[in-house]
């Protein structure tokens, strides 16, 4: 189910005005690392949200992260633009990899990446899915990446039943 963000900033703000919370208290199903966030975290997080355009969030799993972006330094260095100009224009990158930093691991361990190409994994509600996979062409477009799922960059929508629908952005294989 789709949760709006407008509808969650409005029942949330109403809970203080009718005395029921505080700012401090804390938001009750709003988890981040393990403690509840408060009404402010969560209402500042769901607001910044909205100034990016987004609209829904997919389900209760995407509140753990409210607002906060990916961890910048973690990220494979020859991905990290990629991932920003997504992460600006109002998408939720979930993973991603240059294709060349940690190419040789496994998906059992942090040791490194099994996929060899360029790719940013983005979350979505399935409700959403065909406009922002085509608003996932279109930023990659404006900033100077041709599509072409032979030659350069690919952006394909999946969903497989539950709230959320992944968008795979492909970089050109090497």
């Amino acid at each position: 189910m789709r949760t709006d963000v407008r509808g969650a900033i409005r029942n949330l703000t109403s809970e203080i005005r009718a005395g029921e919370a505080s700012w401090d208290d804390p938001a009750h199903g709003f988890e981040e690392a393990g403690r509840t966030m408060t009404y402010a975290e969560v209402i500042s997080g769901l607001t910044d949200l909205l100034a990016k355009g987004q609209r829904y969030l997919p389900d209760a799993r995407r509140l753990a992260g409210i607002g906060r972006p990916p961890p910048w330094d973690d990220l494979d260095p020859g991905i990290v633009d990629l991932v920003r100009l997504l992460w600006d224009a109002g998408f939720t990158p979930t993973d991603s990899g240059d294709g060349v930093s940690k190419v040789g691991g496994s998906m059992d361990g942090d040791d490194g990446c099994v996929i060899p190409r360029p790719h940013v994994a983005l979350s979505v509600d399935r409700l959403d899915l065909l406009v922002e996979t085509d608003r996932a062409i279109s930023v990659l477009e404006a900033s100077g990446r041709p599509i072409d799922p032979l030659t350069a960059w690919h952006v394909e929508g999946t969903y497989a039943g539950g709230d959320d629908a992944l968008i795979m952005v492909w970089g050109p294989e090497p």
